[in-house]
């Protein structure tokens, strides 16, 4: 537990866990950013009201909800984090993949953000507003994905997605089919 801002680069693997009699890792008033090769969250990430950051080493591919990339978060792991923003990725990541539905009930705003595409087709995501900043195709079908607000950015690119219902759009430099 801090008042200010946790940033923990690793080169290897990260575990956020229990040690000793400290569960987790809090902070009461800064942002929160993890960057390693893989991450195995057991344990509550808590930023209240900033931004939680997860990052994989060596513009490492992602994969949300199961299987997919190098960096792997399991819906579980990220029902863990509790934070206005759960940013995911960095402009150098590699592709992004959501293998798993991931419905996120403690966080108000996902980024993702990758280099390549991401890519939605066998697992949705359920969270309030979703922003995606790829520097690839976005091709987002599953048929679970249940956004309230979509800003998607990925200059010269094509964007396929699917909603559950009513979502409000926002396109920057891209060609899309919503």
């Amino acid at each position: 537990t801090t008042t200010g801002a946790v940033t923990f680069n690793d080169v290897d693997d990260v575990a956020v866990g229990t040690v000793g009699a400290l569960n987790g890792l809090t902070t009461g008033l800064g942002n929160i950013t993890l960057r390693a090769t893989d991450m195995n969250i057991t344990q509550a990430i808590n930023a209240g009201v900033g931004t939680v950051t997860l990052e994989g080493a060596n513009a490492a591919t992602i994969g949300i909800g199961g299987a997919g990339g190098a960096l792997n978060l399991t819906n579980t792991e990220l029902n863990l984090v509790t934070a206005n923003t759960l940013h995911i990725g960095t402009a150098a990541a590699g592709a992004i993949t959501v293998s798993g539905d991931t419905s996120l009930s403690t966080v108000s705003r996902l980024e993702l953000q990758t280099g390549g595409g991401v890519t939605g087709t066998a697992g949705g995501i359920v969270v309030g507003d979703l922003d995606i900043a790829a520097g690839g195709a976005v091709n987002f079908t599953d048929t679970s994905t249940d956004v309230n607000t979509l800003s998607v950015t990925a200059a010269g690119q094509t964007i396929n997605f699917f909603d559950l219902d009513d979502v409000s759009v926002a396109l920057t430099g891209a060609s899309a089919n919503i």
